[in-house]
C-alpha cells in the first residue's frame, strides 16, 4: 500500500513510531499516549487524550478524519495485532461505512473493504482470493470480474457463501445494495 505525499496521515499513538520506521512525517498524532513513550516534534500537530475514555484512539482518529471532510479513510496496522483492537477497528470501520464513506484496512496478508449501499472496485491481486461477506444481518451484493459472479444475491451473516472468489478479470467490480458488506482480499504469504 503506497503513500501519497498528498494524503493527509493521521497517527495513532504508537503508530508514530511504525510512521518514523516508515519515514513518514503524519499530518496528525492522535491518543492517549498510553503505548508511545516517545517524544513527538512540536512541529507535527498533536491532541491528547485521555486513557479513561469512550472511543479508542483509531475511532477519535476516524472522527477527526470525516470532520475534516475525507471521503476515503485508510487504515494502516489494523489487523493482526490484538484481536480485540481488530474487532473494535472493524467497528470503526463499519460505522465509517454508514456514513456512506469507504473504509479500507490494510495488513500484511489481508485488505478489508467495509461497504454500505454502494460500489468498490478492487484491483486485481495475484495470488490472493476475495471474500464477501454480510456484515449486516443480510445484504445484496452483484459482483463481477470474479471467477463466481453474483447478480443482485442475497448474502446472509450466518452462510458464507462468499468466501474464497478468485480474480478472473483485472478487477472486480462490487455493488453492494441494501446493507453492508465486508470484503476481504487475502494474499498467500511465501511460505518461510
Amino acid at each position: 500500500m503506497a503513500i501519497d505525499p498528498s494524503d493527509y496521515l493521521i497517527a495513532c499513538d504508537d503508530g508514530f513510531r511504525h510512521c518514523l520506521e516508515w519515514n513518514l512525517k503524519p499530518d496528525l498524532v492522535v491518543g492517549d499516549f498510553d503505548s508511545f513513550k516517545g517524544v513527538i516534534p512540536e512541529d507535527i500537530e498533536q491532541i491528547r487524550f485521555k486513557a479513561e475514555k469512550d472511543d479508542t484512539d483509531t475511532m477519535l482518529a476516524a472522527k477527526l478524519a470525516l470532520e475534516k471532510g475525507y471521503q476515503n479513510i485508510v487504515m494502516l496496522g489494523a489487523l493482526g495485532g490484538r484481536l480485540d483492537h481488530t474487532i473494535a477497528n472493524f467497528a470503526v470501520a463499519a460505522s465509517i461505512a454508514q456514513q456512506r464513506k469507504l473504509c479500507t484496512m490494510h495488513g500484511k496478508s489481508d485488505s478489508v473493504y467495509l461497504v454500505f449501499d454502494r460500489e468498490v472496485i478492487i484491483p486485481r491481486e495475484d495470488k490472493a482470493y476475495l471474500s464477501v461477506f454480510a456484515y449486516s444481518e443480510s445484504v445484496m451484493v452483484t459482483y463481477e470480474g470474479l471467477k463466481y459472479p453474483l447478480y443482485k444475491k442475497v448474502l446472509t451473516n450466518q452462510f458464507p457463501l462468499g468466501v474464497s472468489n478468485e480474480f478472473c478479470e483485472e478487477q472486480a467490480k462490487i455493488l453492494v445494495e441494501e446493507g453492508m458488506a465486508c470484503i476481504i482480499c487475502s494474499r498467500e504469504l511465501p511460505k518461510k
